[in-house]
């Protein structure tokens, strides 16, 4: 049940954020906003969880090389709670894949943050 809850707040948010024009930031902030909102008011969900429904959201609503560059930023983030977790991680790919980036940075987890409702 949890998945289809989350499947259907990610419809719900990908809806929210259909006119919203601009940038990859533009965009994940517009949905990250419509996230802690609360999307369709329907599901209580836990903050994870809507960062997550944020992510989702808009990689529904970006083109192919934004795609690429929220990837990379998952891929990242991913690895660095990996690495928080104790799991193995390769840091010096980790940093090289991040310095030879043709991307900027986005910083998600400090975005959520700064998101305000």
């Amino acid at each position: 049940m949890h998945g289809n809850m989350m499947a259907i707040e990610v419809g719900v948010v990908k809806s929210q954020i259909e006119g919203i024009e601009g940038d990859l930031k533009t965009k994940l902030l517009a949905a990250m906003k419509a996230a802690k909102q609360g999307g369709s008011g329907l599901c209580i969900l836990s903050e994870d969880d809507r960062f997550r429904i944020a992510l989702g959201a808009t990689m529904l609503r970006i083109d192919e090389n934004e795609k690429e560059h929220l990837e990379f930023e998952i891929r990242n983030l991913t690895s660095l709670g990996a690495m928080m977790s104790g799991i193995p991680v390769d840091v010096n790919a980790l940093l090289s894949s991040v310095e030879e980036s043709e991307w900027e940075p986005l910083g998600l987890v400090k975005l959520w943050r700064e998101v305000e409702l």
